[in-house]
């Protein structure tokens, strides 16, 4: 949790950044990953989710379309992963995307903060 908050308070300053459309991706599925940390499951709005990424992101690379269809497939189809299993995507997807976008975490403002 303390890296999507870092990540969060990061995202205003990079406005006019190149990657903006990668950019639109990332939020798309911060959003996703903030309902696992919020509500306890990665599917509880995916089918809001799911479509305002589809739409969102229609023009660029849709990096992360797949984890969006697994999080509805799983929801669809009552076989949603465990609690721990959850947890284990929704971090290791916004770690993907911060790779992809050379996010570099500041580990000394992980003190105190939920992991």
């Amino acid at each position: 949790m303390w890296k999507l908050k870092q990540v969060q308070a990061e995202l205003p300053s990079w406005g006019a950044h190149p990657t903006n459309v990668d950019l639109t991706e990332f939020l798309n599925l911060e959003c996703l990953c903030y309902d696992y940390y919020n509500n306890g499951s990665l599917d509880a709005n995916i089918d809001a989710r799911y479509s305002r990424y589809m739409e969102e992101c229609k023009y660029g690379n849709q990096l992360c379309k797949e984890w969006f269809e697994n999080v509805k497939y799983w929801s669809e189809n009552n076989c949603m992963p465990s609690d721990e299993e959850q947890d284990w995507y929704a971090t290791h997807w916004i770690e993907s995307m911060l790779m992809s976008i050379d996010f570099d975490y500041d580990e000394s403002k992980a003190n105190g903060l939920p992991r």
